[in-house]
């Protein structure tokens, strides 16, 4: 073998060397661009699906409540308020409690989703149903905290998840709550989870 052949096959393993780290090196920054760009995406969705409590400040408070006290009108025996930016009439008081002369007393009921189901659907509950997701999110207030609600129209309201009557549809098995903590909705699986209930009833 000549030594002109051997340098060219020389330089032909170098070549090769370099361009197999040169790949190895591309194929290692995709991956980790594709594992920042999932991480993004995710993030986004997350955010997409609580509500935003940071825009309520001392100054712009009172023009910035999602649900003034005055949206909202008593009825009956004032147990429940018809809240007029939607139409929707809501039970002030979580399942379990009762409404006693301006508060809501006892304790809330934690139930399944299928018992909350059922329980809309009783026969003495009238017109009365679990909300869907959108609807529980109206009225979640977003200036608050623990609970995420206003407290005069919603007295001695938990912190806590509160069933809507929506299915996951793209997840088996799970329904979205609102979280009345901060004003979130979260995919909670209902045939083990339990979460309180606050029913409401549409009227022409």
């Amino acid at each position: 073998m000549t030594n002109e052949l051997r340098l060219r096959i020389v330089d032909l393993h170098e070549w090769n060397g370099a361009t197999l780290m040169r790949r190895t090196s591309w194929m290692i920054l995709r991956q980790w661009l594709l594992v920042v760009l999932a991480t993004a995406i995710s993030a986004a969705l997350a955010s997409a699906e609580t509500i935003e409590f940071d825009i309520c400040d001392d100054s712009t408070v009172a023009s910035s409540r999602s649900t003034p006290s005055e949206d909202f009108t008593a009825i009956d025996d004032g147990s429940v308020v018809r809240h007029e930016r939607t139409g929707l009439e809501w039970k002030r008081c979580a399942q379990g409690k009762e409404w006693d002369d301006g508060r809501c007393a006892g304790e809330a009921k934690q139930l399944t989703w299928q018992e909350a189901l059922d329980r809309a659907d009783e026969t003495d509950m009238e017109e009365w149903r679990l909300p869907n997701v959108k609807e529980l999110r109206s009225i979640a207030e977003r200036c608050n905290r623990e609970p995420a609600i206003n407290r005069s129209v919603f007295p001695d309201t938990e912190p806590e998840n509160f069933w809507s009557a929506s299915p996951v549809f793209d997840l088996t098995g799970h329904a979205w709550v609102v979280q009345f903590d901060g004003g979130g909705t979260l995919r909670v699986g209902h045939n083990w989870e339990e979460s309180r209930v606050r029913l409401v009833r549409s009227k022409e």
